[in-house]
């Protein structure tokens, strides 16, 4: 976003993208794509439409910090998948019962394994992903 351009009202911002004429020129054509009577409505359109910063920047290059994002986008996906398969083990384990009938583990393990159950799920709500989607694992 540049308000450079001069205005005839006071007041006025405008939203501007560069042209092809930008490219290794800073001095290069810009093409307008909104006009505003408050900075805050340039801001909110340019972040709308393009994604900008607080301060109206738009960053047509990804930073580290969309690399690391990305990232932990991907290892978010991965925990949610071991999560999803120890929470099926540990189900499978915690009904787990004797010959007599009486449950397998001793009741430590067994207090230890629901208190493990329950975090996990929490996790996985709070991820978006509901006891439904998991009845079924």
């Amino acid at each position: 976003m540049r308000n450079e351009r001069p205005s005839n009202e006071q007041g006025t911002f405008y939203v501007d993208i560069p042209t092809e004429d930008c490219l290794n020129n800073d001095s290069g054509a810009w093409h307008n794509v909104g006009e505003f009577a408050t900075e805050t409505e340039a801001l909110a359109f340019a972040t709308e439409h393009f994604g900008a910063d607080t301060r109206g920047r738009v960053s047509l290059v990804p930073s580290q910090m969309d690399d690391w994002r990305d990232k932990m986008e991907l290892a978010a996906r991965e925990m949610i998948t071991v999560l999803e398969a120890e929470l099926g083990a540990l189900r499978i384990w915690q009904a787990a019962k004797t010959p007599a009938g009486r449950l397998a583990l001793p009741d430590d393990v067994w207090d230890g394994m629901s208190i493990s159950i329950d975090k996990i799920e929490t996790v996985l709500r709070q991820a978006g992903i509901d006891d439904s989607s998991l009845a079924g694992k």
